[in-house]
């Protein structure tokens, strides 16, 4: 359960980032902090880049991993 609520939850903001219906750097925030909680829940840097629509390596950036 906890793992679909985060990406379905990652997959809100990620079509958020790309429709871009509330202002980027609050997007972008809010991308950075449910990456890192959904990263500490155990799913995979790739899976949530993907459900994000944003590169893994950027997803590793902001988990701190580089």
């Amino acid at each position: 359960m906890l793992v679909e609520d985060n990406e379905s939850r990652l997959r809100r903001i990620g079509d958020e980032l790309a429709t871009n219906t509330k202002t980027r750097a609050e997007i972008w925030r809010r991308a950075r902090k449910a990456a890192a909680i959904s990263s500490e829940a155990g799913i995979s840097h790739r899976r949530i880049a993907e459900l994000l629509g944003v590169d893994r390596m950027t997803v590793r950036k902001w988990v701190g991993k580089r």
